[in-house]
């Protein structure tokens, strides 16, 4: 199970994505298991999903406007509310699969705490 904190907003799609290889991370289509849920005035989500033992890295954001992609700035920056599993976060540059990885060998909860 994970739960999404911090949503700094009440309404739009949070788009989680579980990924299972560094190639691809953060793109949603490359993940391995991916939902995207509706925000309806909640201040934490909370999302099940059934997985295999074994290394994942999750990312998710909350696309506030509904065009369906993560916005980001001039130089790149998201501009939207964002976060990862083991809430790695940096000021300049993004956080990587090896830095988001986590090992799955039971039922668990992890919490991604949006930026």
């Amino acid at each position: 199970m994970i739960s999404i904190t911090n949503l700094q907003s009440t309404t739009g799609n949070l788009y989680i994505g579980w990924y299972v290889q560094p190639e691809g991370f953060r793109i949603l289509e490359k993940a391995k298991y991916k939902r995207i849920v509706p925000v309806v005035e909640q201040e934490k989500i909370t999302a099940r999903f059934q997985v295999p033992r074994g290394t994942y890295a999750v990312a998710v954001f909350l696309d506030t406007n509904d065009n369906g992609q993560l916005d980001t700035n001039f130089f790149g920056a998201p501009t939207e509310p964002y976060g990862f599993s083991n809430n790695k976060l940096f000021a300049f540059r993004p956080t990587s699969f090896e830095e988001a990885a986590f090992r799955v060998d039971a039922e668990m909860e992890i919490e991604v705490r949006l930026k």
